[in-house]
């Protein structure tokens, strides 16, 4: 389902602000934070506080964000299922939020050890043929890699991110503005940089 812009991030602002009393860290992520004028679902990347014991509960629970939305699915806000199937697990769940018909797609990026904020944050923003050409840059200039939701460096070190900034900067690139992150930005703050490399034909498409 695509809708546009103001509608979805309406849509995804009340979602977030519903999951948020389940989180240490909530946003929204995706072709809404890079403010594209059509959106086709819903990207949030969260943190999510430990499931605390409840006596006499027997079902398993990933953590309370995994409670919260089995909450809101009996009351009909949202659902984890659909005719293709069910997508869910610790760290990405596809929910759908039943606000209109169809439902709302929503990708939930869950930040679990050894992944780190920053890390999934950049990627989980986007837009994908950017980030492919950041990850093949790097690794051919710097042997950097990310793994697992981190990065690691040529030992096999963790490069640690925090924040979105952190991320850019072990990178060597400024932190690039969500609404203004494509391929031809990036080359743009590459060159700047002095880390100008030849693109491919189907590393220019964005």
């Amino acid at each position: 389902m695509t809708l546009n812009f103001h509608t979805m991030r309406k849509h995804a602002e009340a979602l977030r602000d519903l999951l948020a009393p389940a989180c240490t860290r909530i946003e929204i992520a995706g072709s809404i934070r890079r403010e594209k004028p059509q959106v086709k679902d819903i990207e949030l990347v969260a943190v999510a506080k430990p499931q605390r014991p409840v006596f006499g509960e027997t079902a398993k629970r990933f953590d309370a964000l995994d409670t919260l939305v089995r909450e809101m699915e009996s009351g009909g806000v949202l659902t984890r299922h659909s005719i293709q199937g069910t997508k869910y697990g610790e760290r990405y769940r596809r929910l759908y939020l039943l606000k209109d018909d169809p439902a709302i797609a929503v990708d939930l990026f869950v930040v679990k050890p050894p992944a780190q904020w920053g890390a999934i944050y950049a990627i989980r923003t986007g837009p994908g043929s950017m980030n492919k050409r950041i990850m093949q840059h790097m690794l051919e200039s710097q042997g950097i890699r990310q793994v697992d939701g981190h990065l690691e460096d040529q030992m096999g070190q963790v490069i640690d991110t925090p924040e979105e900034a952190d991320w850019f900067a072990a990178l060597g690139l400024p932190h690039l503005s969500p609404r203004n992150r494509s391929v031809a930005a990036l080359q743009m703050a590459m060159r700047r940089a002095g880390q100008n490399q030849p693109l491919t034909p189907e590393q220019t498409t964005y």
